[in-house]
């Protein structure tokens, strides 16, 4: 269910209101929950919304955050302290495509470690929470030419959560952040389907075999060899 869109006006970047949206986004979801629900609300997102006020907005109205880090210097130190032996091996029932590579990635593996975000803001405003990291080994294109790496590269992919660890472990929580690419697909639909002028006519409009046959005629389907 979509429940709530917005445009923005020219070239504004996807961070654009982003928190006056996620708060209005939230009170509809509120609005709309049955009385008797009791089940986590979680806001997933990709690094566009990773900013303070849109997880200060989320955690006002009572929800959990996932989403996407930028991978800005803090994000990266914290990366580099996660001991070898925390990473996790994980196997995709579905590969998810890398858009890095352009290639499909059937397997990784996870990792997290205590992270506060938004650290140059002062400290009430920063969040505590998790930060769940995902590695890919860096393929060597020349391999197959007999030029070996000497040790194993890689890639890493990194989001901000704020669910409790008692909720979603590791493993759980890197699944369920990646469904979010379900609605960035839907999104990827709808823009596939936009800009096309739409002529709807009435079921019973008197002129209809006169009119499809003048614009058959003035625009003939393409020729085929």
């Amino acid at each position: 269910m979509i429940a709530g869109a917005r445009r923005r006006r020219g070239p504004a970047y996807s961070g654009c209101g982003a928190d006056k949206f996620v708060a209005d986004l939230l009170a509809t979801v509120a609005r709309l929950r049955s009385a008797e629900a009791a089940g986590m609300v979680l806001l997933r997102a990709d690094s566009a919304f990773y900013n303070q006020a849109v997880a200060a907005t989320a955690a006002r109205a009572g929800a959990k955050v996932s989403i996407t880090v930028k991978m800005d210097p803090a994000v990266k130190k914290a990366i580099s302290t996660i001991d070898e032996h925390a990473w996790t091996k994980i196997n995709y029932t579905n590969a998810i495509f890398d858009e890095e590579t352009g290639t499909w990635i059937s397997n990784a593996e996870v990792a997290e470690i205590e992270f506060t975000a938004f650290t140059s803001k002062k400290k009430a405003d920063q969040i505590p929470g998790r930060l769940i990291v995902r590695r890919i080994p860096e393929l060597n294109r020349k391999a197959g030419t007999g030029e070996q790496t000497l040790f194993t590269m890689h890639r890493f992919h990194a989001f901000f959560t704020t669910v409790p660890a008692s909720v979603f472990d590791t493993v759980a929580a890197d699944k369920t952040h990646r469904a979010h690419a379900v609605i960035e697909q839907l999104h990827a639909d709808l823009k596939a389907s936009a800009r096309r002028i739409r002529l709807h006519l009435h079921q019973d409009w008197p002129w209809q075999d006169n009119w499809e046959k003048l614009f058959d005629a003035t625009f003939p389907p393409p020729k085929t060899t």
